[in-house]
């Protein structure tokens, strides 16, 4: 805490940790996305093996309790891909082949600060289904990248199913997906915005 007020200048990721420092510190900071490489973080021909990728661990904190409700909605076994850190450790170009295999992300952590795992997907192409808060709020744009959604299981079921059950409107939401990192999620566009800030101080 004593850092943080001693500082001539804080920077955030999201607009969410920003609201959230206010209210702990009682100070104003900058909003400074991070980005990704969108050269790396790019889609690729890959066939798509895996239906949906989970983007988390298995903990309710990253929403695990609510997915796990809605596979038990499906009749069948689902495709999905899961990250588990703890049993192999995930290479960028492993994450980035994930990626590329999924029709679909699927993003449930609760109070995420921003989610680089969503622009991340989205910069691969893949749409993405997360929570409506956090910062989640200010990387999928609703009905044009992804869907923001509920903590409710039918009404996340109804839009995994609309995009899986639909090519033509999952390629043009990934499409879109990527557009927006091109746009404002990219490391040139966050070094861009920092020196902005640096050369007002």
């Amino acid at each position: 805490k004593q850092n943080i007020l001693q500082s001539d200048l804080v920077l955030t990721n999201s607009k969410f940790t920003q609201q959230n420092i206010l209210k702990a510190y009682n100070i104003n900071s900058l909003v400074c996305y991070p980005g990704v490489d969108e050269n790396r973080y790019k889609p690729s021909s890959v066939k798509k093996i895996y239906e949906i990728f989970f983007l988390g661990e298995k903990t309710d904190l990253e929403g695990f309790d609510i997915f796990k409700q809605i596979l038990k909605l499906y009749k069948k076994d689902m495709s999905v891909k899961y990250i588990e850190r703890e049993k192999k450790p995930i290479s960028e170009s492993n994450m980035i082949e994930i990626y590329n295999k999924s029709k679909i992300a699927v993003a449930l952590s609760r109070n995420e600060p921003f989610g680089m795992g969503t622009i991340e997907a989205m910069s691969c192409g893949v749409p993405v289904i997360a929570l409506k808060e956090g910062g989640f709020i200010e990387a999928v744009e609703n009905g044009k990248t992804g869907y923001l959604v509920d903590k409710n299981k039918n009404q996340i079921k109804e839009k995994i199913d609309s995009l899986l059950h639909n090519e033509d409107l999952r390629i043009e939401l990934g499409k879109n997906a990527r557009q927006k990192v091109i746009n404002k999620f990219t490391w040139e566009v966050s070094v861009n915005n920092f020196l902005k800030i640096i050369k007002k101080l």
